[in-house]
């Protein structure tokens, strides 16, 4: 597997991960090598040959939280006094 670090959308670095690793073990060392790497980065993806595994940050989160939030979904009810 092969993990592709992205900064501005744009290539930054990679990794590549030993075989034998399942998906999800594969996930965290790619967190892992994340969190240690030193470049500029802001996020990556993991792929297994021609299959994309994963992405950080999921791009569908940040398209739907904005939408989400200005129609308060995660905001309390206000307050009501009597």
């Amino acid at each position: 597997m092969r993990c592709y670090f992205l900064h501005d959308g744009h290539l930054a670095g990679v990794e590549m991960l030993p075989p034998g690793f399942s998906d999800g073990d594969a996930i965290a060392r790619a967190h892992i090598l994340s969190s240690k790497r030193k470049g500029p980065h802001d996020g990556f993806e993991l792929w297994d040959r021609g299959r994309a595994v994963f992405r950080h940050p999921d791009p569908y989160v940040e398209t739907l939280a904005p939408i989400m939030l200005g129609s308060n979904w995660f905001s309390p009810a206000p307050e009501t006094r009597h």
